[in-house]
Formats: structure tokens, sequence, C-alpha cells
């Protein structure tokens, strides 16, 4: 209430205009938004006329990376406005559409939302979690493809957007078992590296999907990821330290209270926190629950720090801290082989024929915890029952549940510790014959569901491993080509017993083959291969042997192979900038994923996208899709004419054949641009402030952060 009185002074003596303003996007450094604030609270305050236009409309324009789009999202969430994306507005779009015996008004009468396109369940890798885009709650990390260079990067998403949909859904498949939901204008990243309509799709096209994801190297702690109603123990030592920082912060926190003696300063805490200090007590082994401790360490700015101790769980006679590669391990033998007993018992059954990895989960689960785990025989000693620790159950929780949505949190030695884990336990590694010689074969047989093997699928990506998921009565992962099953190999070594076994008998290339991850851009290969065609002597192929298979890439008569366009480029002299798209075609970072059914589907509801700023794509279920843009400059010319005379006259109107109808519209627009002359001179015209936003000097930038 002090603060409203200040506020109310501060109007009668200053300029309203001048005061309130600052309140909106103040993180937006600069001079040019203190007009650009005016201009807004401005629009948001004038009234509507019957005779007269009173709306005010603003534009924004200028280079990418100025803080446009920021301003657009404050604005959404202070007046409840939309953000339209631009590049999407085709369709219904704006200003809607007559089809049949219906008009749909489009978003301009109805604008409740902001035009996106993946379905709610489409799962995105956010902050290395495999998540629902409907349960993306906050901006974060997302995997997304440079096109300059094929190079799989991690981007930040600036918004997430949400709004109703009513229309088509186009259920698309792919040959790896990968599958996804998008709307109909939502474009995919096609086989020759353009962006097309997922309606323009047809069943045996390509869609470009990630092959190698970037590294992780985080640990995780136990802290990290224990529920927050959990009760944990602190070591004895670690009491008398916690209690120290705390009574100084108290000290500080209360200087202005009146407080004699120690135990004045603890009802303190008890009023912060809602919780007693007895955990802190020296004699005492008292537990504190998981949530109460993360919380009075990130107060203290220290959970970074003791994040990293190890902790007493309170059911249990050991400490653990760091999640280390052991315990995945063991976690990963869970997976496939072991039962969770009613009372959350972890238990694996193996046969006595599996010594070797009785005996390695024995010794993993000593160095982890201190001690062996209960193991119970059958009479006849053949069959051997393993008992973990319920605090196992918490953790292979955590990593496996809502289809492993956590399993990309484990670093890459977690993570190759997981999958020796479960090869060992019910996994295959065989050298098979075949018509084309003897290949080596990694299958993983679970008995998961499919949207369990898709996560598993994008976390093989860590290692640059292709695998697909194939179904004989029930789901399974298979990895058959050489270099797959060799990275895959080579990064389970030492770890798994099985690979360990087989790894010596990998079998002796004798020629090159295409896998899926070889296949390349037809349309692509076929240009520049042309282009060499033409400037070098024919000779040069004959003599290399290469002339069959040049001639039919030349031709577009056969799908590429990037080894054989490796063994190409290293054989013959060609332009370097030739060279360079080649290189880069070859990359190890994508593959190409075919369609293998398209389902078209009504649906209802509420539809997602992010806004990634850099690269305009990010991993959608395993594929590249495009993200959102909200410039006006992309806007399509129907709609740009309905937001005209939206803007000038309050409606609009549709007319198709003998369909004629008249929609209210009374918007204030705010729209952002980047290039201000792809915008009609009528539209532009409409706008009663114009702003061009420059990217601010560093030194200026500095300068404001400072001040903030």
């Amino acid at each position: 209430m002090e603060k409203v009185e200040q506020l109310f002074e501060e109007l009668t003596k200053n300029n309203p205009l001048e005061v309130l303003s600052q309140f909106i996007a103040p993180h937006l450094i600069g001079e040019e938004w203190k007009d650009i604030r005016k201009a807004i609270l401005l629009m948001m305050a004038t009234q509507n006329d019957g005779r007269q236009r009173m709306r005010l409309h603003t534009l924004l324009w200028g280079s990418a990376g100025t803080g446009k789009t920021e301003l657009l999202l404050a604005l959404q969430e202070i007046f409840g406005g939309i953000i339209v994306n631009a590049e999407h507005t085709s369709k219904v779009g704006l200003v809607g559409d007559a089809r049949g015996g219906y008009v749909n008004p489009g978003l301009l009468a109805d604008y409740d939302g902001n035009l996106v396109c993946l379905h709610p369940d489409s799962r995105v890798l956010l902050n290395n979690r495999f998540i629902k885009i409907k349960d993306a709650i906050e901006n974060g990390e997302i995997i997304s493809l440079d096109i300059s260079n094929l190079k799989i990067k991690r981007a930040r998403t600036r918004a997430i957007t949400k709004r109703k949909y009513n229309g088509k859904l186009y259920h698309i498949k792919l040959d790896s078992g990968y599958e996804i939901k998008v709307t109909a204008d939502h474009k995919l990243l096609d086989g020759n590296l353009k962006w097309k309509k997922a309606e323009d799709f047809l069943i045996g096209d390509y869609l470009v999907c990630p092959l190698k994801l970037p590294p992780n190297d985080k640990k995780i702690y136990i802290l990290d990821i224990l529920p927050s109603n959990e009760k944990i123990i602190l070591k004895k030592e670690d009491r008398g330290i916690l209690r120290k920082i705390l009574l100084d912060y108290l000290r500080d926190r209360f200087k202005d209270r009146k407080y004699k003696k120690e135990y004045n300063i603890w009802r303190y805490f008890k009023e912060i926190y809602n919780i007693n200090s007895r955990f802190l007590q020296q004699a005492r082994n008292n537990a504190i629950r998981v949530g109460d401790l993360k919380r009075i360490l990130k107060d203290l700015n220290i959970y970074d720090e003791w994040r990293k101790k190890r902790y007493h769980i309170s059911y249990e006679k050991w400490e653990i801290g760091e999640i280390e590669p052991k315990l995945c391990y063991l976690l990963g033998f869970l997976c496939g082989d072991g039962t969770i007993a009613k009372d959350k018992t972890p238990m694996i059954v193996q046969s006595i024929i599996h010594k070797k990895q009785i005996d390695r989960i024995i010794n993993f689960y000593n160095d982890v915890f201190g001690r062996k785990p209960n193991i119970i025989y059958s009479k006849n000693g053949r069959i051997a029952q393993i008992y973990f620790s319920k605090l196992c159950y918490k953790i292979y929780s955590y990593f496996t549940k809502n289809n492993f949505e956590n399993i990309l949190q484990l670093n890459d030695d977690c993570l190759k510790a997981f999958f020796a884990g479960l090869i060992d336990s019910d996994g295959s590694v065989c050298i098979k014959n075949s018509e084309k010689g003897k290949v080596i074969h990694i299958q993983i047989n679970l008995g998961l569901s499919q949207k369990e093997y898709q996560t598993l699928l994008v976390a093989l990506k860590r290692f640059g491993c292709y695998g697909a998921i194939r179904t004989e009565k029930t789901h399974y992962i298979i990895i058959t080509g050489r270099e797959d099953a060799e990275l895959l190999a080579n990064a389970l070594k030492g770890i798994s017993i099985k690979v360990d076994e087989k790894i010596q008998k990998i079998p002796v290339k004798k020629e090159i083959k295409r896998t899926q991850r070889d296949i390349v851009s037809k349309e692509i290969v076929k240009t520049l291969f042309q282009k060499i065609y033409e400037n070098i002597n024919t000779s040069i192929l004959v003599q290399n042997n290469l002339a069959s298979t040049f001639d039919d890439y030349r031709k577009g008569k056969r799908l590429p192979n990037k080894k054989i366009i490796k063994n190409v480029l290293q054989k013959i002299q060609i332009d370097d900038d030739i060279k360079d798209k080649l290189n880069i075609l070859c990359g190890n970072d994508y593959y190409l994923d075919k369609i293998i059914d398209i389902e078209v589907i009504d649906y209802d509801g509420i539809v997602y996208d992010f806004i990634v700023p850099k690269y305009h794509n990010f991993m959608a279920e395993g594929i590249i899709v495009h993200n959102c843009i909200d410039e006006l400059d992309k806007m399509n010319s129907k709609d740009m004419n309905g937001l005209l005379q939206a803007m000038e006259e309050g409606y609009y109107t549709i007319v198709k054949g003998k369909h004629r109808e008249r929609f209210k519209a009374e918007v204030r627009v705010v729209a952002t641009a980047n290039n201000i002359n792809k915008i009609t001179k009528p539209l532009l015209d409409r706008f009663d402030f114009i702003f061009e936003v420059k990217t601010m000097p560093r030194e200026e930038r500095a300068k404001g952060v400072k001040t903030i």
C-alpha cells in the first residue's frame, strides 16, 4: 500500500506518461526504448470512437537480436495479447477462409492465443530432458541444426507459444520408428535440405534428422533428483558448518530486530522456513526433507557447492552423492532384467550361467554403496536373486519415468554405462552371415513401449549411433550398420561384458556399403556432380574406377552415398567451392529418414511451438522442424490486406463465391519486421508509430546492465 501511495504522489508531480511507461518491459535497455514504451502506453490508452479511428498501431523494425520479440512477449504477458507467427499464417491465418459452406473467421476475430504448430504430446529435448512440449514451462537449451554447415548445435529458446487449433494434423511416420504430428502448414526439412510444409510431403520422401547430439559432461547428484518430500540426514561435520552459515545469514537478515540469546535467532529461522532446526543438532541424526534443504541452500547461495556432498538417506545405512557410471550400469541392468517388489525393493534374477554379469553387479554395487547386495540362491543353486537398495528404485524411477524423459540428463560416461547394463541384461551382440558377408548385429529387446524405445534412440545419438525400432510381436531396437555398431561397441568397450566378448570378432570391412546414415540429397549431388563433369577430364574418372558411379550420381539415377562421395573427393581434383559443399553434405551430424506412412487426422485442441532466434529450427521427436517466426515482413499478401482493413476500419470481410461475411476486429497492432521495404506502402501508412530498433553498442549495453 505504501508503494502505491508513493506512485500516485509521483504521478501528481511528474508527467504520467514518463512515470507509467517505465513499467513496460523495463529489462530492455537503451534510450530508444523510452519513446517506444510511451507509444505502447498511448496505444493501449486510446478508446474506440464511432465517427473516427482512435486505435493506434506501432511498428518496430531492425535486424535480428535487437529485442523486438522480447517486447512482444512482455505485451503478451501484461495485456493478454497474442504473438502471431507470420510465416505460418496461410490457410485460415489472420483473416480466415471460406471453404465449402462454412466461413472460418481467422485470428483477427478470435485472437486468444498464438498460431503454432506441434501436437501437445510432441516431445522435445529441452535442457537435456526429453519432455512433451506442453510440459515445457520455461525457456532453455534445445537442439538445433545449423543449416549453413549441417552441424547439430545447442541453441536457446526465446519463447514457448500455444493456441487453440481446429483443423487437420499430419501424423508422419519414419522408417527409424520416429513419428510426429504437426499442422498442415508446419515446415519440415526435406531430403533436399529445403523447408516444405507437412501437407506437401509424400510417402517415400525423406526428412532431415539429427544423428550426432552434442556431448554432455555435466555431473548429476542425488540431491538434484530425489523427490522434495524425501528425508535425508546431513553428515555430522556438515551440520556444524551449515549451522554457522545459517546463524550469520539470520543475524544479517534480522539485524534490525532485537534479540538477546541465540535460541531467539532460530525462531526467525522457523518463521522463514516453517521447520525447526533439529536437523542441525550434533548429538542426533534428525532428518530434513530434500525440498526444505534445497530451499535453504539456494537462499544461502551455496546449493551448487553443497549438492556435491554425500548425504545419508533416512531409511538407508550408507551415503551417496554423485550419480556415477557404476550406479548407472546397475540401473541399466535393472531396466533390462529387473523387477520391482511390492515394497519397492528392486530385484534382478540371473542364471549362474551369467556368472560374469553376477560378479560385475556385486562388485559395482559394493563400490557404490560400500557393501554387497543381498543375494538368495535357488535350492539347486542355479538361479540367483539379487536385491538392491530401495534407494536404487528412487533413482531408477527418476530416470525411467514418463518414457525415460530424464535419461539424457546423464553425462556421456553414465549414459554409456546405462546402455552397457541394458545390453548385458537383455541385449545381444552377434556376428551374422548375410548375402553380402558377415555383419555385426546389436539388438536391444526389453519389452518396452514404442515411446520408450524412441527416447533410447535419441540417447544413442549421443554416440553418433543410428538405430531403428522394429516390431515382431514386440518392439525392439536394432543396430546393423557397421559404422553404427562399431561406434556403440567402442563407446561401451570395457564396460559391457557382451560387447567385450564380441568386439574382437567384428569382421574386416571389404567394400563400401550404403547404410541409412550414408544417404544424402540426390538433387544437390546431381547438380554439383554436373558442375564437376563440365570441368574435368573424364578419363580421370575411368582411371580411378569412378566413371559408372559418377555418371549415376550426375544423372540422379540412384541415391548418393556419403562414403563414395568422400572417396571421389580424395581421388580427383575439383573446385574448392564445390568440394566444401560436398564435404558439408557428407557430414555425420545428420541423416535422412524415409517417410513410410502419412495419416491425416482431425484435431481440436491446443498446439505448441518454440521461437528459436539463431537457427529457427529445433528437434522434435527426433526430427528437425521449423520454429515460429514473428516478423510482419514474412506475412503473406492475403493476411497483409486483411490486417490493413482491420487496422483502418475495425473489421474485415471474407468474400468467396456466394460467401460474404464481415467480422469485427477492433485490434491494436504492435508489429515487428526485419526488412521494412517488404511491407506494402498502404499497410505501412496505417502505423502511427514506426521505430527503427538498432543493435546497442557493447559498451552501452554493459553500462545499462550495470545500472540495473
